[in-house]
């Protein structure tokens, strides 16, 4: 998969190869994601409890030409205590899209994400994915 030169560094230590590790106290792992109309693709997945929605990166909708379509109501982008990052808000989310997880792609969902921009994972899965799925 390629990647931008600042994701290189970071990416040493994320999960390959389905494997899960925790790096820099995140838990990570790889997946498959394959929007509409597209082959899949490798990604790297962080789970945050603290993220109130399912994220991809700006850069892999850019590189990959990834379909987007235009939230009805933009979202103001925050950190966890409310406070705005900059002037940044959420406008688009990816269109419906398969996501296939497990070394040989056992669990496979559909799901749509929202674009922001972030360099060292290309999914971040929140608190919507981690309430469907309680682990």
């Amino acid at each position: 998969m390629a990647e931008p030169p600042d994701q290189k560094q970071a990416a040493e230590g994320t999960a390959k190869g389905g494997e899960q590790t925790l790096y820099s106290g995140h838990f990570t792992f790889s997946g498959q994601l394959q929007p509409k109309g597209h082959g899949c693709k490798t990604v790297r997945i962080m789970l945050d409890s603290g993220a109130t929605s399912n994220f991809i990166s700006q850069w892999f909708v850019e590189t990959y030409n990834v379909p987007l379509k235009k939230k009805a109501r933009p979202i103001l982008l925050s950190v966890i205590d409310s406070t705005p990052i900059s002037t940044k808000v959420i406008t688009h989310q990816m269109v419906a899209c398969d996501l296939m997880l497990g070394s040989a792609n056992e669990h496979r969902e559909t799901l749509t994400l929202d674009t922001i921009p972030m360099a060292t994972y290309d999914i971040i899965l929140g608190m919507p994915w981690l309430n469907m799925h309680t682990p």
